[in-house]
């Protein structure tokens, strides 16, 4: 770069320009043709250019070649642990932080943000924070709302909502910390603290407005996005155009629409075309509804990405439309992702035609063709669509390289069996679920219990009774809800306790049934003769006969 050597004010002078430009590359050349003139602070500069460019090893380099002096020098330290921390040499920024001996806010913000943060190790901001024997500055306090914000658990929300409580007492209303408190406050879900600080903040910045509004919506509050969103005094970024957009999205009412569209209207006539915000304007159209003006939009995008197919791909199979989603997927020149792939899967279900058939199969032989590990969501949305083209046993092979099977899979394969009609293997499903540990919620559930009604669990209940197997028929009768329960699944338990000589069990099965029909008691009178008290059962249909005319399948 220069024929000459520089002089050390005139090297730390370039080195600064060449770092604040990020010109990383040029200001490391620089440093290491003129190491032997550099201070501590080209040094500095030097270790900060090595972690921006990921040069690690000429980074450990300039480490191991500082004088003791240097070593202590706080700038130095704090360079050195971003350092260490990016490359995940967490102990190394231990031991220099712990020998540190002027541990300043800019070091435990190293410390705290660029490393444990970084690291995915927020339990140990607060470790580190309650060690703290110097009053900490804004960026140590800032990195450790955000590691609260991360762990939202009872520790976190001690200790953050403490330290925000001393910062108000002492009427410290920096911005940046009080955005980061909100940001915090909202994923503890205290919506109301966070609204009190929001309110504190004399002058109210885009940050500000920021961290509200996507509070707001991952709380769910969605018409309080609008309200604040509709109060604000400047103009939004990509950021808070896109929670909008997604709010909207989530609203689907007249509000939001007319908000939405007067929104992307805006943004069309600034001409902002930003794939991330257009992108969730096609995801709100869609939900509306409206498919011809989420098309339109798709088609201003320049530089179309997976995200823009996806989105309208789903939205396509939101609206049935669901040869255009295919017709849209066969156009994509760019690298699909397993959403998308998803998305398709779920299409090809929907129309399960011979088209769809050969789209369906032709992409899972892709997948499948292109290596060995495979998300578990992609492949249970195609064993659902195998099942919905009546390939069975392809299905099942796909079943099988699910690694983490759960109830939601195991509900596309029982209910995959039930279409097919397979009652044996959609109850062999239904016992493995048991087997397995895992708890069916009521939709699973019903599912379950659905497919055995229409399909197989007169053959289920019967099997377990002629197999001696009644209590494991009892047990499956239990688990049904009680507003399940309907005449068949009364009368095939029953009949299992009969052919299982269950008698306490059927009594105590019969004398629950609010609605005794005349085939209930019909079989419960056929489960009392079979055990040769025939006392009983005919006191049972005197009873019946009271009120009802005889019935000639009793007797």
């Amino acid at each position: 770069m220069h024929s000459i050597s520089l002089s050390s004010n005139k090297l730390n002078s370039t080195m600064k320009i060449l770092i604040d430009s990020k010109q990383y590359k040029k200001a490391l050349n620089l440093f290491n043709k003129q190491s032997n003139e550099s201070t501590d602070f080209t040094k500095n500069m030097a270790i900060k250019a090595c972690t921006k460019l990921r040069d690690y090893q000429t980074g450990f380099k300039i480490l191991e070649e500082l004088s003791p002096t240097s070593r202590n020098d706080p700038y130095i330290q704090t360079s050195s642990i971003h350092l260490y921390m990016q490359c995940h040499k967490i102990d190394h920024a231990y031991n220099l932080f712990l020998k540190a001996t002027n541990k300043s806010d800019a070091l435990y913000s190293a410390m705290f943000q660029a490393g444990l943060i970084t690291n995915k190790m927020p339990e140990k901001v607060l470790d580190l924070f309650n060690e703290m024997t110097t009053q900490p500055g804004p960026f140590a306090i800032t990195a450790l709302f955000n590691a609260c914000a991360q762990l939202s658990n009872q520790r976190a929300k001690t200790i953050g909502k403490k330290t925000l409580q001393q910062l108000l007492n002492n009427d410290q209303s920096d911005n940046i910390l009080l955005n980061s408190a909100i940001f915090m406050l909202m994923k503890f879900g205290d919506v109301k603290y966070a609204e009190v600080v929001f309110d504190m903040m004399e002058k109210k910045d885009i940050y500000g407005f920021g961290a509200m509004i996507k509070g707001y919506q991952e709380n769910q509050e969605y018409e309080k996005v609008l309200d604040l969103y509709e109060k604000m005094n400047f103009k939004g970024n990509n950021i808070i155009h896109t929670i909008v957009f997604n709010t909207c999205a989530e609203l689907s009412h007249d509000r939001s629409k007319a908000a939405g569209k007067k929104l992307l209207k805006m943004i069309l006539d600034n001409g902002q075309y930003d794939n991330l915000v257009l992108n969730s304007a096609i995801r709100m159209l869609m939900k509306f509804g409206d498919v011809n003006e989420a098309e339109r939009i798709f088609y201003l995008i320049k530089e179309k990405d997976t995200y823009s197919f996806s989105a309208m791909i789903k939205g396509y199979m939101k609206n049935e439309e669901h040869e255009k989603a295919l017709d849209l997927y066969e156009q994509m020149s760019s690298e699909s992702n397993d959403v998308t792939y998803t998305i398709v899967f779920n299409t090809c279900a929907q129309l399960a035609n011979d088209r769809a058939k050969k789209t369906g199969k032709n992409l899972l032989k892709q997948i499948l063709a292109n290596g060995d590990q495979y998300d578990d969501v992609l492949l249970a949305s195609a064993t659902g669509m195998l099942m919905k083209f009546g390939d069975v046993e392809n299905a099942e092979h796909i079943f099988r390289l699910i690694r983490n099977k759960n109830i939601i899979t195991y509900s596309i394969m029982i209910n995959g069996y039930k279409i097919n009609q397979k009652p044996l293997k959609c109850l062999q499903i239904f016992d493995e679920i048991e087997l397995n540990g895992l708890i069916s919620n009521e939709k699973i559930f019903t599912i379950a219990i659905g497919a055995c009604s229409q399909i197989g669990l007169v053959e289920k209940f019967n099997a377990y009774g002629l197999n001696g197997m009644g209590y494991e028929a009892v047990e499956l009768y239990k688990r049904i809800p009680n507003d399940e329960r309907d005449e068949i699944s009364h009368i095939c338990v029953l009949n299992a306790c009969s052919h299982s000589g269950l008698l306490d069990e059927a009594h105590n099965i019969f004398n629950r049934i609010h609605t005794k029909t005349e085939k209930i008691i019909t079989t419960m009178v056929d489960c009392l003769s079979r055990l040769f008290l025939f006392d009983e059962a005919q006191s049972l249909i005197d009873n019946y006969e009271k009120m009802n005319p005889p019935s000639i399948i009793m007797y």
